[in-house]
């Protein structure tokens, strides 16, 4: 239900999501496996980054991030978790906090999509969008390894964003067009 919970929020159906997610977290408060507790997290913390409920986000993606304390060797979705706590902290103007999480990652999962959009997220909040575009340059080339198809939808918008705060509308349009596109 979480996994479905989380395709609802990227097509935008946030009510079903919502309610989907609602009823795992009841049913996932009662498993033991911090597994299923992290994907629960993660994906509600993507629901709230999706209301413009960033602080409920933060401490979703935070929580998610102790369940992987839990977790013996490296868990699957720890790329997409500590990529949206780092994007997270950066939007809600804590970017240092943001940078010093981004520092920490190991180099290894560094150089993947969820990463590198976290980090395009760092430069956007400091104005800095040829940084974030060259930051996104190789995930968008298909360089970077991404953990989801979402996490390249991301990079595509994020990319948007940057033409646009330059005033490339076109290049913003053609960047929208290939998220679409991915979807």
């Amino acid at each position: 239900m979480a996994t479905l919970g989380g395709i609802l929020i990227w097509t935008g159906e946030f009510a079903v999501a919502r309610g989907w997610l609602e009823r795992a977290t009841r049913v996932g408060q009662a498993d033991p496996d911090p597994g299923t507790r992290l994907l629960l997290h993660l994906a509600t913390g993507m629901l709230h980054v999706s209301g413009d409920s960033l602080r409920s986000a933060l401490a979703e993606f935070c929580a998610a991030e102790r369940m992987l304390s839990f977790v013996l060797g490296e868990h699957s979705l720890s790329g997409q978790v500590t990529g949206w706590t780092i994007a997270t902290r950066a939007r809600l103007g804590m970017l240092d906090e943001a940078r010093a999480a981004r520092d920490h990652v190991p180099a290894e999962r560094s150089l993947f999509g969820e990463i590198r959009n976290a980090s395009a997220v760092i430069h956007l909040a400091e104005g800095d969008r040829t940084a974030a575009l060259a930051t996104l340059q190789v995930v968008l080339d298909g360089e970077a390894p991404v953990l989801h198809h979402a996490s390249l939808v991301e990079s595509h918008l994020l990319a948007a964003r940057a033409h646009m705060e330059s005033g490339d509308r076109r290049a913003a349009n053609d960047s929208v067009e290939r998220a679409l596109e991915t979807v």
